[in-house]
């Protein structure tokens, strides 16, 4: 393997920390009804060095569409085959409650035709289960809560900084707990 390093052996990326800015935790929900994956992915996401996460776990669409009437997360990591939906009425249902949440689909399913179409309704990625990759699915958790952050930050602007429909603070903010 060839390693290129624009100033002698000093790697010019060591010092880059992928949720730099992120002054508190990241609060997600894993809709995962796989009782042995979620573990297992928690446990990645507690031993992450690259963010601090707070996640909770629910294995049905009925508990995550509840816990969004409640509490608005940075993200939702969501699997189309829960023990009350499946397919894309799963994603359906999650997209229009969740329509300013970033969406991440992390499936069994490696159709790409549903890839496709999941990504036409909105979601942010569609990822094939892997908790031995788990630096991909962190990398396209922290990419797809950015890009709704810096969209969110430009409608705020062009509307004068006024805000509509659900309120979403930024990641320096405490105030949406």
């Amino acid at each position: 393997m060839m390693q290129i390093h624009a100033m002698g052996d000093r790697n010019p990326f060591s010092n880059f920390e992928p949720t730099a800015g992120y002054e508190r935790p990241l609060h997600l929900i894993l809709a995962e009804d796989d009782p042995d994956f979620a573990r297992a992915l928690m446990r990645r996401f507690s031993g992450s060095q690259s963010a601090r996460y707070r996640v909770l776990c629910l294995p049905d669409l009925d508990a995550v569409l509840a816990r969004l009437e409640v509490r608005r997360p940075d993200a939702i990591i969501l699997d189309l085959s829960l023990l009350d939906s499946r397919g894309l009425s799963t994603l359906a249902h999650a997209c229009s409650v969740a329509r300013l949440v970033p969406i991440l689909v992390l499936t069994a399913n490696a159709d790409p035709a549903l890839a496709d179409l999941a990504l036409r309704a909105g979601v942010h990625d569609y990822l094939i289960k892997s908790v031995h990759d788990f630096a991909s699915i962190e990398r396209a958790l922290l990419a797809a809560i950015r890009r709704s952050n810096r969209s969110r930050h430009v409608g705020e602007a062009k509307r004068g900084g006024q805000t509509s429909g659900l309120h979403r603070t930024t990641p320096h903010s405490s105030a949406h707990r």
